[in-house]
């Protein structure tokens, strides 16, 4: 009896080991799985790397383009600043007739204007009337005036505010400060300078 009950329990352990011995599917797909891992890893860190890299290169591409726009706004301005008109003044004035008049020449043979405008507001010229020319060339030279004619007294003091514009359509502007000190016309031009550099905006 003792005999049978052994073979019997050495039978039951043997199915139990034959049961529980893995399949070598399962050996495969555990070992495809652990190659697979670090393959994954590998991949996924690749990826990392390739947008890392793709990160480093819009940085720099977008670094160029902003070199070259930084470029080409700097060589615009030089360029606009060639273009700035180089005037010289003359004073013309006549107590007796009562007027004083300023002669303007633009001597810069490469820069031409098209037009130029007396910014002054109607109050400026309550005690005296403002006539200006037209842009005249002479032998190159552009020149126009603008005359300031009074009835009483001669003028204390005036400011005049101009605008000169360019055949490419800058705009630059100068202010002139005219006053009557003893016994003649005097006159400061300030320095012409790009209308969007100034504080007066358009």
């Amino acid at each position: 009896m003792m005999t049978i009950l052994s073979d019997f329990r050495l039978h039951l352990l043997s199915i139990d080991i034959v049961i529980n011995i893995p399949k070598w599917t399962d050996i495969l797909q555990a070992s495809a799985a652990a190659i697979g891992i670090p393959l994954t890893v590998f991949t996924l860190y690749k990826l990392v790397m390739k947008d890392k890299q793709r990160d480093s290169e819009i940085k720099s591409l977008s670094t160029i383009a902003s070199k070259l726009t930084d470029m080409q706004v700097e060589s615009e301005k030089r360029y606009k600043m060639s273009k700035k008109p180089n005037i010289d003044i003359q004073i013309d004035s006549n107590l007796a007739k009562k007027y004083v008049k300023l002669n303007f020449s633009n001597t810069k043979i490469d820069t031409s204007l098209v037009s130029y405008k007396l910014n002054n507001d109607k109050s400026d010229f309550k005690d005296f009337n403002a006539s200006t020319s037209t842009i005249n060339t002479q032998n190159g030279v552009q020149q126009f005036w603008i005359a300031l004619s009074y009835k009483e007294q001669p003028l204390d003091y005036v400011g005049l505010h101009l605008d000169y514009t360019t055949e490419e359509g800058y705009v630059f502007i100068q202010d002139i400060i005219l006053w009557f000190e003893n016994g003649r016309y005097i006159f400061s031009p300030s320095p012409i300078v790009d209308i969007e550099n100034s504080a007066i905006k358009e």
